[in-house]
């Protein structure tokens, strides 16, 4: 068995992190229009040098939120070091197991770098995986290009991380956060991305919570 594991970020390895990007948003995009001028910087930078990312307003809209959300970050910046002090055990014992660790997340690399560094949890993984760097984003198989198959993928989604990863030829350990089944789970989120009943797979192993995970793996 590979000795590599890719882990979901929101909601997987750290709980607040899902009720922090929209208060940068909305702080990045209120009646204040100071907010904006970041963006329009780079615009007008971009343009200077022929740059047609100039226009591209999608990849400008979440680099003027990064300051934003940089200082919502450092406002919950207890919060995100407790939970990171609760993974980090769970990280180290994987480490000292000779895991080679990924974070395979759909956020975007500017934004969930400075979770990982503020939540302490950085040294911990030798490589990120987002979006904006790989072209792609979970469920698509080929997000996990990096990742050996017959690696090992956690997270909370029944359709981004364990349909995602086992479509890729990865193991897949579904967290359930929702206390739920899985196949309620992935029938819930199914219909957002046009998929039905019969193309449900299961995960490899459910983990009711991420402490979980080094005794899973030991077993299998």
């Amino acid at each position: 068995m590979n000795q590599t594991i890719s882990l979901d970020l929101d909601s997987t390895l750290l709980q607040i992190t899902h009720q922090l990007f929209p208060q940068a948003l909305l702080r990045a995009v209120d009646d204040d229009s100071s907010r904006l001028r970041p963006l329009l910087e780079i615009h007008r930078a971009r343009l200077a040098r022929q740059d047609h990312r100039a226009y591209d307003w999608q990849e400008l809209t979440h680099q003027a939120a990064a300051p934003a959300y940089r200082q919502v970050l450092l406002e919950h910046q207890v919060e995100l070091r407790a939970e990171g002090a609760e993974v980090s055990p769970i990280l180290s014992t994987l480490k000292a197991g000779g895991y080679t660790l990924f974070v395979a997340t759909n956020g975007y690399e500017v934004f969930q770098r400075m979770v990982l560094e503020l939540a302490g949890l950085t040294d911990y993984f030798d490589d990120l995986i987002c979006p904006d760097t790989i072209g792609v984003a979970k469920p698509d198989p080929a997000f996990w290009q990096r990742v050996p198959r017959d690696s090992w993928h956690v997270g909370d989604s029944a359709v981004c991380d364990v349909y995602g990863a086992r479509s890729a030829g990865l193991q897949a350990a579904w967290l359930n956060i929702s206390r739920t089944t899985f196949s309620e789970a992935f029938t819930h989120e199914a219909p957002g991305f046009g998929l039905g009943d019969a193309e449900l797979q299961n995960p490899h192993a459910v983990l009711e919570q991420l402490t979980a995970l080094p005794s899973m793996l030991h077993s299998c």
